[in-house]
């Protein structure tokens, strides 16, 4: 069995690290990261990387869906309108709510919300079910979700 020198090792070791930092240097190029400031405006590019849970999220007719609200950190939510319905969504924080963008079928969005605020989707027809896919990411794990009717 051959042996080889450390200064060989060390030369390859180098090589390999400089092909990974290449590539992934040529990956990260590709991704067009979301600004990191919470309540900054809607962005059609989503944010990257592994969300921390998926929901295939429904919304009745007339009603509207609350995530968050009151914690301690922001969170950061891609949105994928799946379904026929427009739906609105907005950012509400200690008792003051704003519209923070229209999603309309096919449409795909990101946001980040603050700490203490819920995101709330608002289906506001009066007969079809909106169907979105919402990744979330950040944020504590506690997140409340629940359902009121219409917008408050």
């Amino acid at each position: 069995m051959k042996q080889f020198s450390g200064a060989l090792f060390c030369g390859l070791f180098a090589g390999l690290v400089m092909v990974v930092t290449m590539v992934l240097g040529a990956c990260s190029e590709s991704v067009k990261p979301v600004s990191q400031r919470a309540g900054s405006s809607p962005r059609t590019d989503l944010i990257a990387g592994s969300p921390d849970f998926t929901s295939g999220l429904r919304v009745p007719a007339g009603e509207v869906f609350y995530l968050g609200g009151g914690q301690k950190d922001g969170f950061g939510i891609n949105v994928l309108n799946e379904g026929t319905q427009t739906v609105v969504l907005l950012e509400k924080t200690d008792g003051a709510q704003k519209e923070v963008a229209v999603v309309k079928p096919g449409e795909r969005l990101s946001y980040r919300f603050a700490s203490r605020a819920a995101a709330l989707v608002d289906n506001t027809a009066n007969s079809s079910e909106a169907a979105l896919q919402v990744d979330v990411f950040g944020g504590d794990f506690s997140l409340p979700m629940y359902y009121e009717k219409g917008r408050k």
